[in-house]
This record gives structure tokens, sequence and C-alpha cells, in this order.
């Protein structure tokens, strides 16, 4: 029995083999997204916009920031790569303070 062929596509950077794309993880995390999702969210630049800020208030607590800025810690709770770059802020905040 021959395996079926693996689906690909073109896009304009060349050719990606959708199996790499579509993995388990991927679709875990797009369902947890999707199960999450509210009418009225921030996109990932209206949450970059406002970062310092929140980061500001969370060190200080961040009980505080989540009731001050619902949406963006809705959007930090969804989107990995924000809460990445929370996380490295965070850090960052954290130290300074510290010293």
């Amino acid at each position: 029995m021959t395996q079926p062929k693996r689906a690909s596509a073109t896009f304009p950077a060349g050719k990606f083999d959708m199996g790499e794309i579509i993995t388990a993880d991927n679709v875990t995390m797009l369902m947890h997204i999707l199960a999450h999702t509210e009418e009225d969210e921030y996109s990932c630049a209206e949450t970059f916009a406002l970062l310092d800020e929140y980061v500001e208030t969370a060190v200080k607590n961040e009980a505080d920031a989540a009731l001050v800025m619902p949406l963006v810690k809705h959007h930090l709770d969804v989107c990995p790569d924000c809460h990445k770059e929370f996380e490295a802020l965070l850090r960052i905040l954290e130290t300074d303070y510290s010293s």
C-alpha cells in the first residue's frame, strides 16, 4: 500500500510541507485561541502599544494590571508571542526594581 502524498502549498517564499505546519501542538494552540476568542479583543499591535504601561503596573501588582487593562491581559493569555514579549519586559523591569 502506498502512502498518500502529503499536501503542500506554494507560497511566495517557496514550497512548504503542510505536515510541518499542521502539527498536533499547532492545532491544540489554535483550538485554545478559538475557544477563548471574544468579540472585543486587542490585536497584537494594540497590545504591544500598551505593553510597557501594562508591565509597569504588573511589576507592582499583576492583579491590578489585569483589572485596569483586561483586554491586554486577555490577549496575553491567548497569544504566545505577545506573552513572551510581556515576560521579557517583566524580567527587565523586575531586575531594575530589585537593583
